[in-house]
């Protein structure tokens, strides 16, 4: 029982390090975007 609540928690907190990741690296993705966007302007 104890082994298992283990598993949910450290598969959560991998999830939840991987989606803050994803966040992250959109929002550089984004800027860089919006820079080369605001280049020809």
């Amino acid at each position: 029982m104890d082994f298992s609540i283990l598993c949910v928690h450290r598969v959560c907190a991998v999830y939840a390090s991987l989606h803050m990741d994803m966040i992250l690296s959109t929002k550089v993705l984004l800027s860089d975007i919006g820079k080369l966007l605001a280049l020809p302007l």
